[in-house]
């Protein structure tokens, strides 16, 4: 007689390997969920450091503002200063040009040892020195 199987041995294999590949599908995607969102944490910590670093640099932007304009206020100051500093070396340049080149004026000339002068002389107005033939109190520069 013919020998019959009663027992389903294939279809306890097939579940055993439905179960199995259930079990691998299922560990596969938990896997999966916790890499996104490992990834998703990395992301969002890394985006709330550089919205700090970005506060940071906009609060040091303006103060850096503030000192430029500061820098610029003490520029135009200077530029000021050095135009009237110019208008004086002019003058003085001229109140130099009097005293040297034109002595018969009757103007004030300041030398280095006696201060302002009233008489004019033809000397340099930075040097005394005593006319030919007259005694000076001072000796030299």
């Amino acid at each position: 007689m013919i020998r019959i199987n009663l027992l389903p041995y294939h279809e306890k294999a097939k579940k055993e390997t439905q179960t199995r590949q259930i079990v691998i599908i299922a560990g596969a995607f938990i896997v999966f969920l916790l890499i996104v969102g490992a990834v998703h944490l990395w992301i969002t910590m890394s985006v709330s450091g550089l919205e700090k670093d970005v506060k940071t640099k906009e609060e040091r932007i303006v103060v850096l503002n503030k000192l430029i304009g500061e820098v610029e206020q003490i520029r135009n100051e200077k530029r000021i200063l050095e135009r009237k500093l110019g208008s004086f070396r002019i003058l003085k340049r001229i109140a130099i040009i009097r005293c040297v080149f034109l002595p018969m004026w009757p103007l004030r000339c300041r030398t280095k040892t006696s201060g302002w002068r009233s008489s004019p002389r033809k000397a340099s107005p930075w040097r005394w020195k005593a006319r030919p033939g007259t005694t000076s109190h001072s000796s030299g520069l």
